[in-house]
């Protein structure tokens, strides 16, 4: 669900009940609109009186910076999205297991790096091709929980920013009377 606080805030509830331990995300967005830059800044609550999480289940605490600047003289923007997420204490005895959480971390930080000279339409599931399982499941704490959460916030949030690409080429285009 989200709810509307403000013309710049919402409040999001999410429920993954696609494993054995649901998770539960209660998030508070805010918008910025600053002079060529459009800024999303979004916290967890961990504690919601209002929605109470029933003890044993997973709440996800998270924090996340996404940022469109206008680049100046051109019909572009640089886009740049920070996430910080808290898995907690993850004990492992497996040091193999570590090196593959670090692999998939570190390819998933760099999953846009090849498309920074296109124009135009991002990449669908780009980073949820960089998340797909490595050759054995990760089992370190609830990691995989957070990993397929994020492929489905990935595609949803790709979807929005595609549709925001198209709306505006539409609108330049009509402004020169090509269409």
């Amino acid at each position: 669900t989200i709810e509307p606080i403000d013309e710049c805030t919402v409040y999001t509830h999410m429920t993954d009940k696609h494993h054995d331990t649901m998770c539960h995300g209660h998030i508070l967005v805010k918008h910025y609109a600053v002079e060529g830059r459009e800024i999303l800044i979004g916290r967890s609550i961990l504690d919601d009186p209002a929605h109470p999480t029933p003890r044993g289940d997973l709440i996800e605490d998270s924090t996340f910076w996404v940022e469109a600047v206008a680049l100046p003289g051109q019909d572009a923007c640089l886009f740049t999205s920070v996430m910080r997420l808290n898995l907690g204490y993850v004990a492992t005895a497996d040091e193999s297991e570590m090196d593959d959480v670090v692999a998939l971390v570190e390819s998933a930080s760099i999953a846009h790096q090849q498309s920074f000279d296109m124009r135009g339409i991002l990449p669908s599931h780009a980073v949820g091709r960089q998340l797909s399982p490595p050759l054995r499941l990760l089992t370190l704490g609830n990691l995989h929980i957070y990993l397929a959460r994020s492929v489905v916030v990935e595609e949803a949030f790709m979807r929005a920013i595609n549709c925001a690409i198209q709306r505006h080429g539409d609108k330049a285009l009509e402004s020169t009377g090509v269409v």
